[in-house]
């Protein structure tokens, strides 16, 4: 997959990331599943939703390092160019 740095952070990220709204409505061994597949395909970005957070964190054990997770923050316009 192709690979873009994400902004000013200079981490690598694929162009493709794994969405999360239905994080909470698999099984942990479903998730395990979703995100092995994601990984093959190249995406490392994985989106933190609603509360998914311990479900992700166990998936993920021994692996970390390989993704960039991913959530949302409220930012004013005025503080877009701060970033």
């Amino acid at each position: 997959m192709e690979k873009r740095i994400l902004g000013k952070t200079g981490l690598e990220v694929g162009i493709l990331g794994l969405g999360g709204a239905n994080h909470n409505r698999v099984s942990p061994e479903e998730l395990m599943c979703i995100i092995d597949r994601a990984e093959e395909a190249g995406a490392n970005c994985l989106d933190l939703y609603w509360n998914c957070e311990e479900l992700i964190a166990k998936t993920l054990r021994g692996r970390r390092d390989k993704f960039v997770l991913m959530s949302k923050i409220e930012i004013s316009p005025g503080q877009v160019d701060k970033l």
